[in-house]
């Protein structure tokens, strides 16, 4: 073994260990769970050194598992067994129940107990572990998951054949399906992203939470609306907080800021059905351009989920950045935008008199999401 290559293996394991340790002393979070995993992945890529071929039979085992809990939720198998019994249902009877053949049931339980999904109680027997039982309370998960073997996969596969491709051919996605725009939310959610940007009344317990702990100042929530053709700039009061300063109005996608004495304007860029992001931001940016000229101290706070630099963010926080930004470049050719893109983009909304500039940037090393304070600068006059 490469000595140097040794050193890192153990102190890597030993990394594990001490967060384990500390991880049990203090009481797991969600946090702690992503670290530990970030650090095995690491340790994984080491032992990958030493045994290149371990690293084809892990790609294998990972490709079976997404096809094994695929087939349990095309079947319905996991709705069929009780969350809670711990001694679980006869294979047989799970077989007759799915209407599947038992000796292929059987098969794909025994592998993906390897994994952690399912349990054999005993000879013959099927009973959830925590792991697939969440699959049934949460069926976000399943839902994910559906599409990453559905959607996502098969783009993955292709992804060769596409780069041959002329732009704009060869992505066959279906976006228009309900179901597929269904599952693409929960796989987007899976991937650290979707449930904060892609709802209606993005991050509405924080805004309740500011509106109660600041009644003097107002708070208006705008909801993008594409039924009207233009804005609409009544205001009508949401009864959610009792002190009378949140407002909620409806203004459409691209269409004139009618908001013009606010101090702060926040921007989220949403996370709904895919595709480049670039014309969007690029719109509301527009929109908002007369409103910070008529307001110089006025600021607006453009958040954004962004391909981070190698080593600008968590390990485990980059991972899934470039996984999404991997899936969406194969699904609809464009992925995410890089800090230095979106950068350029605000500086490129102009007027004749000046433009949008970037004051302050906004970065948390457990995120890719990165916020973007920009005002109006107008022109420097010119001297002779």
């Amino acid at each position: 073994m490469d000595s140097r290559l040794g050193t890192d293996l153990v102190s890597a394991a030993e990394h594990v260990a001490n967060r384990c340790r500390d991880a049990v002393r203090s009481g797991l979070g969600s946090s702690d769970t992503a670290s530990i995993c970030s650090s095995l992945d690491y340790v994984q890529s080491l032992l990958f050194q030493l045994e290149p071929m371990m690293f084809v039979q892990r790609l294998a085992n990972q490709n079976q598992l997404l096809a094994c809990v695929q087939w349990l939720g095309e079947f319905q198998v996991l709705a069929y067994l009780p969350v809670e019994a711990e001694d679980g249902l006869s294979i047989k009877d799970v077989a007759e129940l799915a209407d599947v053949p038992e000796a292929q049931l059987c098969r794909i339980i025994r592998l993906t107990t390897m994994g952690g999904f399912l349990r054999e109680p005993r000879a013959g027997f099927v009973a959830h572990t925590a792991l697939s039982a969440s699959f049934v309370r949460q069926l976000a998960q399943l839902d994910a998951t559906m599409f990453l073997s559905e959607t996502v996969a098969p783009c993955m596969l292709r992804m060769a054949a596409v780069s041959q491709c002329p732009q704009g051919e060869g992505f066959l996605v279906d976006w228009s399906s309900q179901r597929v725009q269904r599952l693409w939310s929960s796989f987007d959610g899976a991937m650290g992203v979707g449930p904060l940007l892609s709802r209606g009344l993005a991050g509405a317990g924080v805004i309740l939470a500011l509106a109660e702990s600041h009644p003097a100042l107002i708070f208006v929530v705008q909801r993008q609306s594409n039924a009207t053709a233009t804005a609409i700039a009544t205001a009508t009061v949401t009864p959610a907080t009792t002190h009378n300063n949140l407002y909620l109005c409806h203004r459409t996608h691209g269409t004139p800021q009618t908001i013009n004495d606010a101090v702060l304007y926040l921007m989220r860029v949403p996370a709904t059905v895919p595709g480049s992001v670039r014309p969007h931001i690029e719109a509301e940016l527009h929109a908002h351009l007369p409103v910070l000229k008529a307001q110089r101290s006025a600021i607006l706070i453009l958040t954004c989920p962004l391909l981070p630099e190698p080593g600008a963010v968590l390990r485990q926080t980059e991972l899934l950045a470039r996984l999404r930004d991997l899936t969406l470049l194969q699904l609809v050719g464009s992925g995410l935008l890089t800090l230095h893109e979106l950068v350029e983009l605000v500086s490129s909304i102009h007027d004749a008199h000046g433009g949008l500039v970037v004051v302050k940037q906004l970065h948390a090393s457990n995120s890719a999401v990165v916020g973007l304070a920009v005002r109006y600068q107008p022109l420097l006059p010119m001297t002779g």
